[in-house]
């Protein structure tokens, strides 16, 4: 029996820290176990009670708190085993996702994260899917900026478009902000692999 419904992997990093805040907010409403898993006991904790208190928990220590290493291969099976469900906030997940794709297979335990990484996800459907399926688990990518707004859009315009929808296109328009822009450059990096990694599918 699992101990958690949740779990997220990298629950300190930028993207990390606000589903730790929405793990927060839902909790409220919602009877849902959960814990945050990484490399820092101590950074997980400072998450846990900034966050706290940004969103008006008192009492979080009913929230697991699990170290789990991506270079140690171990930590990661016994992260995943321990959750119905993992949140991956780990990336760049061409580097760092396929170990924990392993680990919720063997662990039995439904995979979701945040890439928006073709070849990434292209490899772990083509690698894992039987797999999954066979089990009865899902492995789902780009759950977040570079996949909801585009399926959002795409929807909006199959329902309201009054022609027959051939193909579309989507742009972004990022402004550069106080701390500069390191987002558009860690976005293009991934991306740029992404493209130059095709000959591999």
């Amino acid at each position: 029996m699992e101990e958690f419904d949740i779990i997220v992997f990298g629950g300190t990093g930028y993207t990390g820290v606000h589903v730790v805040r929405e793990m927060f907010l839902t909790s409220k409403k919602e009877a849902l176990s959960w814990a945050l898993a990484g490399r820092s006991i101590e950074k997980m904790r400072s998450v846990l009670q900034t966050v706290a208190g940004e969103t008006g928990v008192t009492d979080y220590s009913d929230v697991g708190v699990i170290v789990a290493n991506i270079d140690d291969v171990e930590s990661i099976e016994q992260m995943c085993v321990r959750a119905k469900l993992l949140i991956n906030c780990v990336g760049p997940y061409y580097l760092w996702g396929r170990q924990v794709v392993e680990g919720c297979l063997a662990g039995n335990t439904h995979y979701l994260d945040i890439s928006g990484e073709p070849f990434f996800m292209e490899q772990m459907e083509a690698d894992y899917h039987d797999k999954a399926e066979e089990l009865g688990l899902v492995i789902v990518s780009a759950c977040g900026f570079d996949s909801v707004p585009a399926d959002v859009g795409v929807r909006y315009v199959q329902t309201n478009f009054p022609g027959t929808l051939t193909s579309i296109e989507t742009y972004i328009n990022a402004r550069v902000g106080e701390k500069g822009s390191q987002f558009i450059f860690r976005h293009s990096n991934v991306l740029s692999t992404g493209s130059q990694t095709n000959h591999q599918l």
